[in-house]
């Protein structure tokens, strides 16, 4: 006869990771959205910084994503060291 499998067997090896609690992935979505935003205003200056890429307001297009790009990179690296504890209040 075949004994019959039961949930409560299995719930502590195979659910374990449902114990503990959850992280924020706040931190996580943040880093990736500045590193992406990051690239894409580079892709956007690089662009504009050829020669043969012609089109009214090239410069000013060039500039502003230039700029932009030092945010979001200051941004990114922000994110990943964790700049935004220098702003926060600890109890110590």
């Amino acid at each position: 006869m075949i004994n019959a499998v039961t949930f409560d067997k299995f719930s502590n090896v195979l659910f374990a990771s449902n114990d503990k609690p959850k992280k924020s992935n706040a931190r996580y979505l943040n880093i990736k959205y500045s590193g992406y935003a990051s690239l894409g205003f580079m892709g956007i200056c690089a662009a504009t910084g050829l020669k043969q890429v012609k089109f009214p307001h090239k410069m000013q297009v060039h500039k502003y994503s230039a700029v932009m790009t030092a945010v979001t990179a200051l941004w990114h690296l922000g994110a990943i060291k964790r700049w935004d504890k220098l702003f926060s209040k600890h109890k110590n």
